[in-house]
């Protein structure tokens, strides 16, 4: 595109191509618009990609991709809200090789899109607690790239195994492994980078998307490809396991809640007037001289139970006595 631009000082225009065309005043939106950049070495296929999407993008309801060429794709976005989220949860991986998006400008075309940085989270280890703040983590981050974010807890803590930063950083050059950290009276430290959710690159000069073919080492003869001369190694990339997630505990005891009032009416407790004195009482209320009602009939008691053995000799007494009244 630029060798056509700086072309066109020696051409000349014909009367068709003079002619000025108005444009309307409506314009679209490039918010919900996204170019993506896939650095695999072969021709992209679109179904697999579309698949490979879907799948890491189910949060986004609906998105259309068209083929530019050159494995550079536009995605359009049904919604405002969806190329943020994507970008802020990047970087995002095709067939192990990095899919680099870009966020165009209002005025830009697509042919404007550049595919030099990208945004990763770093792992800071083997930095000392003491050391593990905000202050020393924009530090260090602001000497791998562009700082975007750094992970504080909601108290403002930055401490643990590690400390963690988002930075945009330069492709086009070799990995950072680490660096010297100063801290004082003390020797220089070192201290070293792992970065998450890395794509491939080659273990020989640490550059991204990146292998054997493509390295310019191997083609010069006072290199060596023996794997005694490799300067980095598969630890550069951090493991999944290694994400911390930090966990608030508050200890603050919750105010006192009122119980809720009954939605039904309570009722009130039965009021019964007082007995009235003598004096006060009417002539109808007054005991009146009556005879005495007679007593309640005497309650017999109930038989009482005898062993068997008293029962036979009861029995016996009587039998005898009637013998003797005979006689």
């Amino acid at each position: 595109m630029d060798d056509i631009t700086g072309r066109w000082a020696y051409l000349s225009v014909n009367s068709t191509e003079q002619k000025l065309v108005n444009l309307t005043l409506e314009i679209e939106n490039n918010s919900r618009t996204l170019v993506a950049k896939l650095f695999t070495k072969g021709r992209v296929n679109i179904k697999a990609l579309l698949h490979t999407l879907r799948g890491m993008w189910r949060s986004i309801y609906n998105f259309e991709v068209r083929d530019l060429g050159a494995n550079t794709m536009l995605i359009l976005f049904g919604s405002e809200v969806d190329p943020p989220k994507i970008l802020a949860q990047g970087p995002w991986s095709f067939d192990k090789y990095l899919i680099r998006l870009y966020k165009p400008k209002e005025e830009k075309s697509v042919d404007d899109a550049t595919f030099t940085t990208a945004s990763f989270w770093i792992q800071i280890h083997d930095l000392p607690l003491r050391h593990m703040n905000r202050a020393n983590t924009e530090a260090i981050g602001t000497t791998l790239g562009t700082l975007e974010q750094v992970d504080v807890s909601s108290i403002g803590e930055c401490r643990g195994r590690y400390i963690q930063v988002r930075v945009s950083i330069d492709i086009s050059k070799p990995l950072c492994r680490g660096c010297f950290m100063n801290v004082g009276d003390l020797d220089a430290q070192w201290i070293s980078f792992q970065y998450e959710r890395l794509p491939i690159y080659y273990y020989k000069c640490s550059l991204l998307n990146h292998d054997e073919r493509d390295c310019q080492l191997l083609t010069d003869k006072t290199s060596t490809s023996h794997t005694n001369n490799q300067q980095y190694e598969p630890w550069l990339c951090a493991t999944m396991t290694n994400i911390q997630q930090p966990q608030v505990v508050s200890n603050k005891i919750p105010p006192p809640t009122i119980p809720p009032r009954a939605s039904h009416p309570v009722p009130f407790p039965l009021q019964t007037p007082p007995y009235p004195s003598p004096q006060n009482a009417p002539p109808s209320m007054l005991p009146q001289n009556s005879p005495p009602s007679p007593p309640p009939p005497p309650i017999n008691p109930p038989p009482r139970l005898l062993h068997p053995f008293h029962h036979h000799k009861i029995s016996h007494h009587l039998h005898c006595h009637h013998l003797t009244s005979q006689l």
